[in-house]
């Protein structure tokens, strides 16, 4: 695959799983199977490792988040009871 191609398959994966968390989570519906989703979001890991330039804070991705500008601030502490 060319790099724009890839480029290419990564929007379209997390366009597609985007779209598959907003019917699973807020309107209650599906239209991709688990085994679908689950194939899609390692494909995006996969192209997303091979290819990290191409990573973005947005991703679908959890270990791309690591890479994008969010920090947590010194000093702060994650209650667990809350």
């Amino acid at each position: 695959m060319t790099s724009k191609e890839i480029k290419n398959k990564i929007e379209i994966l997390r366009k597609e799983l985007n779209d598959a968390n907003k019917e699973y989570y807020i309107e209650e519906s599906s239209s991709l199977s688990d085994f679908e989703y689950d194939k899609k979001f390692t494909e995006l890991i996969e192209l997303e490792k091979n290819h990290s330039a191409l990573i973005i804070p947005e991703s679908t991705n959890p270990k791309s988040w690591i890479k994008s500008s969010f920090r947590i601030p010194s000093g702060y502490t994650f209650n667990s009871y809350a």
